[in-house]
């Protein structure tokens, strides 16, 4: 169980830190942050979760 806990979190830690790309990519040409990034919440939600 503890290999399998370890890459869970791993896996948790990767995706908590690539989701604020998806909102960067969106937000930078715009120079807004008006709106949210699906993939943004979606891989925030995901990267707890797990």
């Amino acid at each position: 169980m503890g290999k399998f806990a370890s890459s869970i979190g791993g896996i948790a830690a990767f995706l908590a830190s690539l989701s604020y790309i998806p909102q960067l990519r969106k937000a930078w040409p715009r120079g807004s942050t008006g709106d949210l990034s699906l993939g943004m919440l979606a891989a925030l939600t995901l990267g707890p979760t797990l």
